[in-house]
């Protein structure tokens, strides 16, 4: 059985011009164009139809027009949330000419499933509504060649033109008498798993909407987990069972504990203080020190930090080379229960103080030899005095246990919006479970001996991946080489090679700079030491997946995870077809959730920000409770009590739950792997103005095509009169730019 649409009735209406509504202006007037989202999962996904069927469960009573009504307004509930709007225009095939009736599916705060599905019952009996041709409404709609005209095509029974779906990414076909909606779409457009999706999601709200018309389109009814933007953590013994390969611990710290008792004579951590392409590697002595011997002078640390005074939860900032004596004091921190507090020796010297004070640091290590280390301040002590030396040796050596895993395990800084750096708080509990995570994704590349390996410490010590070059080794059983970050970055392909490094870890932007070379060295015949790349802080770029996604040998991972949620919450290892947006899972002990701006869950598939919950979650901001409060919260709220963050990244969650990065919904951007608040520069800027005059400021991440790398660009106006969101979209005229230079 189906419905018949009424026939056209008088004149066509006519849109031959471009841009020209006439006749059409109350089905399109205020609407803005949305382009269909890629939802093919794929890099390579091929141009092939497939079409997925699903019953329907309505009321088997309902009239054909209704029928429709109310399908195809869940329909265009569901296509709101993948396109990120409240407004979508949809079209039905009329049954008696290769012509579409558009109608647009739109909600606000109030608008009901009855609104929705009367007013398209409206346009289906109404005879002068408009039916218009493919072409005339993609001229009217000013939609360039390769845009969709709208998200989908909806036929009652079989397409009676098959041409009205061109241009169109779904053609959804309704079979009244069983029952039944089919969906058809190119895999280059929607992957199977997301078409099936689709269809449970509007079979849903479809029963939905005929049960409780009353209801508001905005709010979802309640829905199974696998329909909407959510993927709970998994219970502790589920996590076992994920990461079978790395054994849990209590505190981070406790790897290396083991690592002493099953290898303690192997080497634990290698030190070049000095290297250069311009000799043989062999040249260059690594001091060196087991994991034994790293294990014991780290417990005599620890009990020298109790013994003048620090307490569990006390800052002790670290200001050195990532030579031997780093590592001893950075595992010693957290063995005495305190608070590591990075500090990067090449920061400026004002910035360097603002973390020690902002931190509350109670000591600073650091050593004589740097430059910086005058400046530090009367706190600071020179671990390598031979007085303290001597303090420390006096220690016992003895496993110590004085962390618990909810002191504070360290404090980051990141950029501030208002050019204020904010310093996140990390629990020893939450390093504990990010380590074992990352740990056991790095755990599935196989090494035939660890200990043969090199894991290269090459971040900054102000990003806390540098914290993961240290403990992720330490748990593998891999030993960590370091040596100057500026001496390895002179010549990194080399030093990789020379070194017989295993694993690194590095910014996409920074792969595709150096990392070709060692491609090209093992084209030319020579083998690679390198089995594995863990990269994040950016999108990674499509050369950058033609060239290592799909290594017979080296694996490539993809990391995901702010700050504020211990050094990485989600993560996949990568191949020549996955996108590169594509961050993967979150961690088995991260639950993930993606919202609207009311914080509600939204549908999979629809675009949102990314909200993440469990142990790695950090406290919140240092001195800082308004911005705390802001991004730190209990979620979801179904009285479990479970602490959250909100990224602010935008995301969209895949049938299978992984995650594709878009976007933010502020002014935070990436750029090589820093995170920047733009508004903090431009906060800057505007306060750097005389009082008199009143500045507005902008920044922006932009490439200019001449040079083809991202630049921070920032656009300053002397008239805040009108703001430069505004005035950005406009060419100024000359009469404008006289009055401002007047006015200045």
């Amino acid at each position: 059985m189906s419905t018949t649409l009424p026939q056209s009735v008088g004149p066509t209406p006519t849109a031959s011009v471009p841009g020209l509504l006439a006749g059409y202006e109350h089905v399109l007037a205020g609407y803005s164009p949305q382009d269909f989202p890629d939802l093919s999962s794929r890099r390579f996904a091929p141009d092939v139809p497939q079409t997925a069927s699903q019953a329907l469960s309505l009321d088997t009573g309902t009239d054909n027009a209704h029928f429709l009504a109310i399908v195809t307004s869940a329909i265009g509930r569901v296509l709101g949330a993948y396109c990120g709007c409240s407004d979508v225009l949809l079209a039905i095939a009329d049954v008696h000419e290769e012509k579409l009736l558009p109608v647009r599916v739109a909600w606000g705060d109030g608008q009901t499933w009855s609104d929705a599905a009367g007013g398209i019952g409206r346009a289906l009996a109404d005879p002068h509504w408009p039916r218009i041709s493919p072409v005339e409404l993609r001229n009217a709609l000013e939609l360039s060649a390769k845009q969709f005209t709208c998200p989908a095509l909806i036929s009652v029974g079989p397409l009676a033109f098959p041409s009205l779906g061109e241009g169109i990414p779904l053609v959804v076909e309704l079979d009244r008498g069983n029952a039944v909606v089919s969906v058809t779409a190119s895999e280059r457009s929607c992957h199977p798993s997301q078409t099936r999706l689709l269809l449970s999601q509007v079979v849903a709200l479809a029963a939905h909407a005929q049960e409780k018309p009353h209801m508001p389109i905005a709010t979802l009814p309640p829905l199974t987990s696998e329909l909407l933007s959510s993927y709970d953590k998994h219970p502790f013994e589920e996590c076992r069972s994920v990461y079978g390969r790395v054994p849990p611990v209590k505190l981070a710290t406790d790897h290396l504990t083991l690592q002493a008792a099953q290898q303690p004579h192997n080497v634990a951590v290698r030190w070049y203080g000095d290297l250069s392409t311009d000799g043989p590697i062999e040249s260059y002595s690594a001091e060196t020190i087991t994991y034994v011997e790293l294990n014991r002078q780290a417990n005599q640390l620890a009990r020298w930090l109790r013994q003048v005074g620090v307490e569990n939860g006390n800052a002790i900032a670290v200001c050195m080379k990532r030579d031997v004596w780093f590592h001893i004091s950075f595992i010693g921190i957290l063995r005495a229960g305190a608070c590591y507090v990075p500090i990067d020796a090449e920061l400026p010297e004002e910035r360097q103080q603002f973390i020690a004070r902002d931190s509350g640091a109670r000591y600073i290590l650091s050593t004589s030899d740097l430059p910086c280390f005058a400046s530090l301040g009367d706190i600071t002590i020179d671990i390598k005095d031979p007085s303290v030396r001597k303090a420390i040796d006096q220690q016992r050596a003895d496993e110590v246990a004085l962390a618990n895993p909810d002191d504070t395990s360290y404090i980051l800084y990141t950029s501030g919006t208002t050019g204020t750096p904010k310093g996140c708080i990390l629990t020893q509990r939450g390093l504990s479970e990010a380590i074992w995570a990352i740990s056991a994704i790095c755990a599935n590349v196989e090494l035939e001996d660890p200990s043969q390996g090199n894991y290269l410490s090459i971040a900054s010590v102000a990003f806390d991946v540098h914290i993961a070059e240290v403990l992720v080794p330490l748990a593998l059983g891999i030993p960590i080489l370091s040596a100057p970050r500026s001496l390895l970055l002179e010549d990194l392909p080399y030093y990789i090679k020379h070194l017989r490094v295993s694993h690194v870890g590095i910014v996409p932007s920074l792969i595709e700079a150096t990392m070709g070379a060692v491609q090209e060295d093992e084209e030319s015949g020579h083998a690679t030491s390198l089995r594995y790349i863990a990269s994040g802080g950016e999108k990674m770029s499509d050369v950058i997946l033609d060239k290592w996604a799909s290594h017979p040998k080296v694996r490539l991972a993809n990391f995901y995870g702010p700050s504020e949620v211990t050094i990485g919450c989600a993560a996949r290892f990568m191949d020549k077809d996955t996108p590169r947006a594509n961050i993967g899972h979150t961690f088995a002990n991260v639950g993930a959730y993606v919202v609207d701006e009311n914080m509600n869950i939204i549908l999979r598939g629809g675009t949102g920000e990314l909200v993440v919950e469990g142990p790695l979650v950090g406290r919140g901001y240092v001195g800082r409770p308004d911005l705390t409060q802001k991004v730190f919260m209990k979620f979801p709220n179904d009285g479990t009590e479970r602490w959250a963050y909100r990224t602010g990244d935008l995301v969209r969650m895949m049938p299978d739950a992984t995650l594709e990065i878009i976007g933010r919904i502020d002014t935070q951007i990436k750029l090589r792997g820093v995170r920047i608040e733009s508004e903090g520069i431009s906060s800057i800027l505007r306060n750097a103005a005389a009082p008199k005059y009143s500045v507005d400021a902008m920044t922006i991440l932009a490439k200019h095509p001449s040079i083809g790398i991202d630049q921070l660009v920032s656009f300053v106006a002397c008239d805040s009169s009108v703001p430069i969101a505004t005035r950005k979209g406009g060419k100024p005229s000359l009469a404008t730019l006289r009055k401002a230079f007047a006015a200045a």
